[in-house]
């Protein structure tokens, strides 16, 4: 059975890479950094530990491209219309076999390019000729003869063989995970007729059994001594090598439904599982224009979340809490639960409303040492990227933490403020912050939120800003000093009688 760790990023990530390149001018699909950002590599492994590389490479794919593909009226359709949870169990017991493919067929059905076949391979049909000829002159008595073509024929089926080893052993694994592509095909859409879930595959069945009785193996394939040495001899699997990938344009594009039939059923069953045995989930109703609104959102990789409600209409939000009370925690979990929403029709809350936006985020930028980028470098890429995505018909959906650290503290509070007034003219910005001077100069484009942590670790949003920091008193929770902490707290007294960062200074009239 195939660990499904082991998996590199690059094979998960191939089907994405091969479909959209084939668009022309898509949507934004989610970018590196905020795939990371909201941990959905994390959350795709939760949700396909029991999935194979075909249906978590169309998850991956549906996250990926979540505002290119959505809304999918026929994938709610196939996960909540009438179904035979026998047929459906059935059909998850045929896709069983796909667990043991190791090897991705993504790339070699839609993207690469298809192997190059010596041209003379097709004269191989002359080595077993060359065995039989060589026979036969032995039987007659030209001994000589026959050893000369005996040695010659082996020499040519000798150096056929060396130079064909390597592509012909790749080749059988392919067809050895075509074959259980098909199978798998087949065998699920055999599971029943009444359940919308299956009807993709069967509507690919005939095509599947073609192709099984294509590549399917001979009658001397089924007997294994007599398949070694027929390619021993007569060089039968080079031979079929040949003439299987000189057919194989013609077969592609059956393939590739095939393949994006039972990969999309494993990815909706795996997505149906989900929601049956998974944490609590709701529809989630896509909004028009610059709002979202959730209801007891959690996010779905905590053991023990805390529910938060957020409802914005227009207006983003500016987000201020004490340290470690949850601030990223919320903008995560707001991103995670919107892609979601968007590619897959549910979120982790008791009631949603998400944006129909492209998501872009800020919340864990890093130096570089490799390409000589500093933290405010870094920080100002980021930044120029993310005025490009919300300078986009229709704006996005922008989530900011604590951005233009790697600057001294009046500098950030002024780009942190210059920042946000530019996403917030045409986004839903929700920036998290501890320059919570910002919140008067920035209302009302960003309503104030403030995250509080109870005694007991239970989380609350509430409206306003936050009003006693707690920096300088956890340094105490975290074994510094008394003597360290009163000091910090002299030092922070005078830099506020100074006027400086902590302070409240008399800002210009926002345009």
């Amino acid at each position: 059975m195939v660990a499904y760790g082991w998996f590199l990023p690059d094979e998960v990530q191939r089907l994405h890479a091969a479909l959209m390149a084939d668009m022309t001018d898509p949507a934004p699909v989610l970018d590196d950094a905020t795939w990371r950002d909201l941990e959905l590599g994390r959350y795709l492994d939760a949700l396909a530990r029991h999935t194979s590389l075909f249906g978590r490479q169309v998850l991956f794919h549906r996250l990926r491209a979540s505002t290119t593909l959505a809304p999918d009226d026929r994938l709610q359709a196939r996960l909540q219309g009438p179904q035979s949870d026998a047929e459906v169990d059935a059909a998850w017991m045929a896709l069983q076999p796909l667990r043991s493919v190791d090897i991705d067929l993504a790339g070699p059905l839609f993207s690469d390019p298809l192997p190059v076949v010596p041209a003379w391979v097709r004269h191989l049909w002359a080595v077993p000729l060359g065995f039989v000829a060589a026979a036969g002159l032995a039987a007659a008595g030209a001994v000589a003869w026959a050893a000369a073509l005996g040695l010659a024929t082996l020499v040519v089926s000798t150096r056929a063989q060396i130079a064909l080893h390597a592509p012909l052993q790749q080749w059988q694994r392919q067809r050895w995970a075509l074959l259980v592509m098909l199978q798998a095909t087949t065998d699920a859409a055999a599971a029943g007729r009444h359940s919308a879930i299956l009807h993709p595959v069967q509507d690919q069945a005939p095509t599947a059994r073609t192709l099984l009785r294509a590549l399917g193996p001979g009658w001397a394939d089924r007997i294994p001594a007599l398949a070694e040495y027929a390619n021993l001899l007569a060089l039968t699997q080079y031979r079929r090598w040949g003439r299987d990938l000189a057919r194989l344009p013609l077969q592609r594009a059956g393939l590739q439904q095939v393949f994006l039939a039972v990969a999309g059923l494993e990815a909706d069953l795996t997505l149906r599982g989900h929601l049956r045995h998974g944490p609590a989930t709701c529809s989630a109703q896509l909004a028009q224009g610059r709002s979202l609104d959730f209801v007891d959102l959690v996010h779905p990789l905590l053991d023990r979340p805390h529910p938060l409600s957020l409802r914005l209409d227009g207006q983003g939000a500016f987000i201020t809490g004490q340290n470690g009370a949850g601030k990223s925690t919320l903008l995560r979990s707001v991103g995670l639960n919107v892609v979601v929403g968007q590619a897959f029709g549910f979120c982790y809350a008791s009631q949603a409303r998400v944006p129909r936006l492209p998501v872009g985020t800020s919340l864990q930028i890093e130096d570089s040492l490799g390409t000589a980028t500093s933290l405010y470098m870094a920080e100002l890429g980021r930044a120029r990227w993310l005025c490009g995505l919300a300078q986009r018909p229709g704006g996005a959906l922008l989530l900011v933490d604590e951005i233009f650290r790697g600057t001294n503290p009046q500098e950030s509070m002024a780009a942190t403020a210059a920042l946000a007034r530019e996403l917030a003219a045409t986004a839903l910005l929700l920036m998290a912050t501890h320059h919570r001077q910002l919140a008067p100069w920035l209302a009302p484009a960003l309503l104030p939120w403030c995250v509080v942590l109870a005694a007991d670790g239970a989380q609350t949003l509430q409206a306003g800003v936050l009003e006693r920091t707690n920096g300088l008193t956890m340094l105490a929770d975290y074994g510094f000093s008394e003597a360290m902490r009163i000091d910090a707290e002299r030092v922070f007294e005078r830099l506020q009688a100074a006027g400086q960062p902590d302070a409240a200074p008399a800002w210009p009239t926002a345009p």
